[in-house]
């Protein structure tokens, strides 16, 4: 018999670095019939503070536990983040098939492939570009969480995702800023609307409770997380959502809504960057979002899946490597 196709999905374990890496590895693996296997590598200092091409001896900075990752190499081997660099290059010096996630900041031929957002603007033959990051979900997946939900998919009123984001190296979730969306939430309302509202990690903690608040007050969906709220209905949300209120400092989550075709309406906070500034562009030029002006904009565009096209290009260069 012949042995399964193997994809390792690795990175440092930060959930949206973790995340994309898996997303591409899954699109992949649907393809090909392959497994894969999540792999987390948790380099220590001094090495993990200087540039990737200079760390002197990159095992030794591992976890005892991790120090076999070399030793069974898979047929194609996906890192993400910063810390997964050295490895990556010595797993590609080794012969394995490597793809390296998001701008590496070291020159692309040390890695057989590289897919970048395009608002990167990382360049080169062997460079993917995808809208935003990288995001996928199975037809099996998006089933399995709509049966863990199943009140939701009995909900008549028309249904809004709100997914608050906060505090990063770019932008700033103020409490000022927090009222004034709560405010334009309450104008939103009416009795045939439900929000789901959703935040990341970044919010605040004073924001956190004060949606959580409105939510109860005024019966609409609340999730932060499973310890609190239980169960995750977060795939699920995405999968029945009619359009999206989105914080503009995250291109997951963006590009998560893009993937079910919902209309995006981006919220601004305070801060922002050059970067984000392309990031915003390019879905707002792919037809995917509109800035939020108090008023709940609906539009229709394809949904947006370059993970999947990605996936193709990728294997096409693995089979012929």
């Amino acid at each position: 018999m012949k042995p399964q196709i193997k994809i390792f999905a690795i990175s440092d374990g930060r959930a949206g670095i973790e995340r994309q890496a898996q997303a591409l590895a899954s699109a992949i693996a649907e393809q090909i019939g392959a497994q894969v296997e999540t792999k987390k590598l948790t380099p220590r200092a001094p090495q993990v503070f200087l540039p990737p091409l200079l760390w002197p001896n990159p095992i030794s900075a591992l976890p005892i536990e991790q120090r076999d990752i070399l030793d069974n190499l898979p047929d194609i081997w996906i890192g993400n983040g910063r810390r997964a660099i050295p490895y990556s290059i010595m797993a590609k010096r080794r012969g394995c098939f490597v793809v390296q996630i998001q701008d590496p900041k070291v020159p692309n031929n040390l890695f057989d492939a590289v897919v970048a957002p395009k608002h990167d603007n990382v360049k080169g033959d062997n460079v993917f570009e995808t809208l935003g990051g990288l995001v996928w979900y199975s037809k099996n997946q998006i089933k399995e969480e709509l049966e863990k939900f199943p009140k939701y998919l009995y909900e008549s009123r028309e249904k809004i995702i709100v997914i608050l984001g906060g505090n990063s190296k770019t932008h700033k979730f103020k409490q000022e800023r927090a009222n004034e969306i709560i405010e334009n939430l309450r104008a939103l309302q009416n009795p045939n609307r439900v929000f789901f509202i959703t935040v990341s990690r970044r919010t605040p903690k004073e924001i956190t409770q004060e949606f959580r608040k409105f939510a109860q007050d005024n019966n609409h969906e609340f999730f932060e997380n499973t310890q609190i709220d239980g169960p995750n209905p977060y795939i699920s949300w995405l999968a029945i959502s009619d359009a999206a209120l989105i914080t503009e400092d995250s291109a997951n989550m963006l590009s998560d809504c893009a993937f079910f075709g919902m209309p995006i309406n981006l919220v601004k906070l305070q801060g922002g960057s050059k970067k984000f500034d392309r990031l915003h562009k390019s879905f707002i030029d792919a037809g995917a979002a509109r800035w939020f002006n108090k008023n709940l904009q609906k539009f229709t565009y394809d949904k947006i899946n370059s993970v999947d096209l990605v996936a193709k290009n990728i294997i096409a260069l693995w089979q012929n490597k």
